[in-house]
């Protein structure tokens, strides 16, 4: 109330907006300098933009829609600039969704425009996975070039589907941009098969003369077949699809040789911590005690196993080994004597019913023959792996900016000549490994 007894008319939102500040900030408005700081992070501020920017960082970031409800978070906007709290510009997870959603249909359009002014065919690659909450998705993408004639990739869709779907619902993703469809870059699970399939009736082509399969698969493909021999497919599906007991697993492993041998060391010692912890105990004890400046550098690591999503994963398995090759030994007498500790009985004899690790027992033990082998399989899958790695994404963002700036040489972008010199590198490669063991290998190794 006024002196006269009148009610005060109520303050405007930007004379609240000033007072807040002024009163967060410790600000005095009387103060011109002040003021004008007041009204600068007042003016600078627009609510509807920091809400567009939250959910670009949540979206481009794979964040939980939920992070925006966190407490802590939302204390830091409100220290950055007291407006977040005063405009009441926080919002929540459903927010966040309405918004995504409303972006998403916003920019449609101008995807749709962008693909209808191509100059040439657009390429489509997609293929599924299953989601951390048992979601199956399928990720379909397109290759083409702009108005300006650059190449770029742009996402279709992610629609959730059944395999009796694949092909419906892949082509509901591209039915406007069915007149220039050029080729998809699939690699050969049997439900792509079945996609292109209804996707040539949909549109009319010969689908088998359309589908271009992807290198990187091709590659594991050859790999697999070089490492596990007949039928890999049938061999994987065997032993990752937990067929068989722990027993029968490891020995259809070790029954693949060097690589199936160290495969079941990597599985028995990942699966403890104790045969872990004691690994990196003797990488720790060891690189101290070497006179080699390269191992007293080494720091402990775990290891690593193989398995039948990730391309090459062999390799990587293989390249872990060959790091921890000089602490195995050390390793397995380090195990071996743990092992016996637990386990004698005070007779002097093991106890009944006592049960030795299987990569502790004889047979399965590394020789310096599968060190040799696994050795050479690391020579020939380098050269996979660099064809694979030089060969995935489309050498745009920052690898072009690179190469614009000079700083490096143009990546392999995956055209027609690359692919071409990519299998011609493979093939010298093995044949050239082929010369290579043609006496080398021992007859040990089976």
């Amino acid at each position: 109330m006024d002196p006269t007894g009148k009610r005060q008319k109520p303050a405007k939102a930007s004379e609240k907006a000033h007072q807040s500040i002024a009163t967060i900030l410790q600000l005095n408005p009387k103060e011109p300098k002040e003021q004008d700081l007041i009204n600068t992070l007042i003016k600078r501020f627009d609510k509807t933009v920091f809400q567009l920017k939250l959910v670009n960082w949540i979206v481009n970031s794979n964040q939980s829609f939920s992070i925006v409800n966190d407490q802590d978070l939302r204390d830091i906007f409100n220290y950055l600039n007291p407006s977040v709290e005063i405009t009441k510009a926080n919002i929540t997870d459903v927010t966040v969704r309405a918004i995504a959603e409303r972006e998403f249909t916003n920019n449609m359009e101008r995807v749709k425009d962008a693909l209808r002014k191509s100059p040439g065919q657009i390429h489509i690659q997609y293929d599924g996975w299953n989601s951390g909450n048992r979601h199956a998705l399928y990720g379909i993408t397109c290759v083409f070039r702009d108005s300006n004639n650059r190449p770029q990739t742009c996402v279709l869709g992610l629609p959730e589907l059944t395999e009796r779907h694949i092909g419906e619902n892949t082509a509901g993703q591209i039915i406007e941009i069915s007149d220039k469809l050029g080729y998809f870059t699939l690699d050969n699970a049997g439900n792509n098969k079945t996609s292109m399939g209804e996707l040539g009736l949909e549109f009319g082509f010969d689908w088998e003369k359309r589908w271009v399969r992807c290198i990187g698969h091709v590659v594991n493909i050859v790999v697999k077949q070089m490492l596990y021999g007949k039928n890999p497919d049938a061999f994987e599906k065997e032993v990752f699809e937990g067929l068989h007991t722990a027993a029968k697993e490891h020995e259809v492993w070790r029954r693949r040789g060097s690589v199936g041998k160290w495969h079941d060391f990597a599985v028995e010692v990942s699966r403890l911590d104790t045969w872990t912890d004691m690994l990196k105990k003797a990488q720790a004890v060891e690189s101290q005690l070497s006179d080699d400046a390269q191992l007293k550098k080494h720091r402990p690591v775990g290891v690593v196993v193989d398995n039948a999503t990730r391309w090459l994963s062999q390799f990587s398995m293989i390249e872990r080994a060959l790091a921890l090759r000089p602490f195995y030994n050390s390793l397995v007498q380090r195990a071996s004597n743990e092992w016996e500790r637990v386990n004698l009985a005070r007779a002097g004899h093991i106890k009944n019913g006592s049960k030795l690790p299987f990569f502790l027992k004889e047979e399965n033990r590394m020789t310096p023959d599968d060190w040799h082998v696994l050795g050479t399989l690391y020579d020939i899958l380098l050269d996979f792996q660099l064809v694979v790695t030089g060969l995935e994404g489309d050498g745009q963002g920052k690898h072009r900016r690179k190469v614009e700036e000079n700083e490096i040489d143009p990546p392999l972008s995956g055209t027609n000549w690359d692919l071409i010199h990519a299998y011609e590198f493979l093939l010298e490669t093995l044949e050239s490994a082929k010369r290579a063991v043609a006496n080398s290998i021992p007859s040990s190794i089976p």
